[in-house]
């Protein structure tokens, strides 16, 4: 890779970081302004793992991420108190 393209790519990659960063940040205050307005909310959001259709992957209830459902999706996902179905779709 050449000089001109190494430090292209190293900006565009801290400004990604940074785009990740500040929609991450952006979600835990929409969460937080949620459950603010009410501690026993419930919050019903899709985390569907199409991909897993007619293959051999194994679904793992904690780990295996959502699939196109959205960042904001998967972002809920992952919180700590989160449930989620025992229904791979």
């Amino acid at each position: 890779m050449n000089k001109p393209r190494e430090k292209i790519t190293k900006y565009f990659l801290e400004d990604i970081e940074v785009l990740i960063d500040c929609i991450i940040e952006s979600y835990d205050i929409y969460y937080e302004e949620l459950i603010s307005r009410n501690k026993e909310i419930t919050i019903v959001f899709p985390t569907a793992t199409l991909n897993l259709a007619n293959n051999d992957i194994i679904f793992d209830i904690a780990n295996t991420p959502s699939y196109l459902m959205g960042s904001f999706s998967e972002y809920l996902r992952r919180k700590k108190n989160s449930l989620r179905s025992l229904h791979a779709l």
